[in-house]
């Protein structure tokens, strides 16, 4: 169960960092204070889980700061990753009223909840917001359906290299530059992801610094993509003569 964390004075809606981004973006200032006294905010610290997949899905959640892996059960007891969140996306969504998978913190991280009720009201109240949140799950859906092409249709090059490129994508914002990004979580959670064994994904990380198309020091979180437009070709496989 959740428990609730009291607002502070100095943290508050209107001075949250993620305040323009995902399920809080339309509201103006008005409407942040309103939800400011419904909602409040909570921190896990890494390998915690915020909720377990089947679980009722009483809550939505906006992360505040930090990383998280979404995790689904396999039938035979294996897991596998489904997709990361970063500050500003929004989880909870959900079918019949449970949660369809697994979240756990890879860095420390900071929310905030929302009670299922109270998104509901806000929803009957605010017709922008209503098509706010419709344009929030179909970009879910749009990932989920990547991550699919991913897993079904793309080498082991290709996965790699259009894991780094969607990373740099979302890294856009974070005041890293243009061509660096930031990996909150491990190599073995991108090769789960991806659905590759460790060895291979460190393998092609290795192979494509080689080739000078990215650069790292050990332990290899902070990545410069030094050539974008061959990491693109990698991501389709349509260089000739490829070398990994």
């Amino acid at each position: 169960m959740l428990v609730q964390q009291k607002n502070t004075k100095i943290e508050t809606c209107r001075y949250c960092l993620v305040r323009k981004k995902g399920i809080c973006e339309v509201f103006g200032d008005q409407d942040i204070e309103t939800i400011d006294r419904v909602v409040w905010r909570r921190n896990l610290v890494e390998g915690e889980c915020l909720y377990l997949e089947g679980e009722e899905s009483s809550y939505f959640f906006n992360i505040i700061s930090g990383g998280a892996k979404l995790v689904k059960d396999l039938p035979d007891g294996r897991t596998q990753i489904t997709g990361f969140v970063y500050p500003g996306d929004t989880i909870g969504f959900s079918e019949c009223g449970k949660y369809s998978c697994s979240v756990q913190a890879i860095t420390p991280i900071r929310i905030c909840v929302w009670k299922r009720e109270v998104l509901l009201k806000t929803l009957d109240s605010h017709s922008r917001f209503r098509f706010h949140l419709l344009d929030l799950i179909q970009k879910d859906l749009a990932v989920m359906q990547n991550h699919a092409l991913l897993l079904g249709s793309k080498t082991a090059l290709e996965r790699v290299s259009s894991f780094l490129l969607l990373e740099l994508e979302r890294s856009k914002g974070q005041n890293l530059g243009d061509k660096n990004l930031y990996l909150t979580m491990l190599r073995k959670d991108i090769a789960e992801y991806l659905g590759l064994t460790v060895e291979t994904v460190c393998r092609i990380f290795s192979e494509l610094k080689k080739l000078e198309i990215i650069y790292y020091k050990k332990p290899g979180r902070k990545i410069t993509v030094k050539n974008v437009e061959y990491l693109k070709n990698y991501s389709l496989n349509c260089l000739e003569n490829t070398r990994i």
